[in-house]
């Protein structure tokens, strides 16, 4: 990871930096580039001493004139020759402090720029602080208990629902039975009226219809013995309060079943309720745990990332001993 790979980049370019366990001379970040420009313009004057360099004399002379020859350009001579060899080294040695100035003040920008960019998530990831992101990461492991369901209250359907296959036909055909015998003796049933129709025409038997010559009579003679179908009345009646009772009977315990499992469903959310506000409660205490830590490392995260950022501000170029002498040449040119 990135992270990873800045740690390691950071140790292996330590080297150009001076270590606060062994304290030594260091260049700052503006010295270092005033002496890196000074050491350009030292190669631009050097080079251009090697660049014009030429080993021959030029004569100029006049066709018609018998005067000597003028001279008009002067070759370098051996002195310059041996120097030449010092100072195509002396423009190496210039050219590479202003390489290895270039590389050190890069570095230095660069850590600068990674601070810049560094947020609290980065830093978790970075290798010493492994331990903090697994803590955090327990920490953060927590959820929010659900709340309880309101309950949902049963009535006797339900409790139909739990009668056995014969209980539940027992039921129903007491159910039926009852209520059809209750339509027919019903004062506006069939039965009800057929009875008392019966009793309205053996009191009258005889009804004229008509008037004068036109007048009808039409009799009426019970089928039945009267008494008969007032007893088998009496009878259905008896039957039906019988079934209506047992029915009752049945329809009272599917009540008192179903206020039974509305009482137990009630306890038992009661207790859901209890346990949920106690998760609440652990949930909340670890929640202000997880922020409490959370804030103690970003705490931290901010102490680092100044004491970090001051630190590669002040941060001292080493000199190499190879480049020590290029650098008391520059220094001695820059007084």
């Amino acid at each position: 990871m990135e992270e990873n790979k800045m740690t390691t980049e950071y140790n292996m370019l330590d080297q150009f930096f001076v270590r606060p366990e062994r304290p030594e001379p260091g260049l700052t970040s503006s010295s270092a580039s005033f002496l890196a420009a000074l050491a350009s313009q030292e190669v631009n004057r050097l080079e251009t001493v090697v660049k014009n360099s030429s080993f021959y004399d030029t004569y100029l002379e006049l066709l018609s004139n018998s005067a000597e020859p003028r001279l008009v350009h002067k070759g370098k001579d051996k002195a310059f020759l041996d120097a030449l060899y010092p100072t195509a080294v002396r423009i190496g040695e210039l050219r590479g402090f202003i390489a290895y100035v270039h590389e050190a003040v890069k570095e230095k920008d660069q850590r600068m720029e990674r601070l810049a960019q560094m947020t609290f998530e980065k830093w978790l990831r970075l290798p010493e602080n492994a331990e903090r992101k697994a803590a955090l990461k327990a920490s953060a492991d927590i959820r929010k208990p659900s709340e309880p369901r309101e309950v949902q209250e049963v009535d006797s359907e339900w409790a139909k629902t739990r009668l056995s296959v014969k209980e539940l036909a027992h039921y129903l055909l007491l159910e039926a039975k009852a209520s059809t015998l209750g339509i027919y003796i019903h004062p506006d049933g069939p039965v009800a009226r057929a009875k008392d129709k019966l009793a309205e025409i053996s009191a009258k038997p005889i009804a004229p219809e008509g008037q004068g010559q036109e007048t009808t009579i039409k009799s009426f003679r019970p089928s039945i013995e009267p008494q008969a179908v007032y007893d088998e009345y009496n009878r259905l009646q008896q039957s039906q309060r019988v079934w209506e009772a047992e029915l009752n009977t049945l329809k009272a315990k599917l009540q008192i079943l179903a206020k039974d499992e509305n009482l137990a469903r009630n306890q038992a959310h009661r207790e859901e309720i209890l346990d949920y506000q106690k998760r609440l409660s652990d949930y909340e205490v670890q929640t202000a745990r997880h922020n409490s830590l959370v804030q103690r490392m970003q705490a931290d995260y901010s102490d680092w990332l100044i004491r970090e950022t001051e630190k590669a501000r002040n941060l001292k170029i080493v000199v190499p001993h190879e480049l020590q002498e290029t650098y008391d040449h520059l220094s001695r040119l820059g007084k």
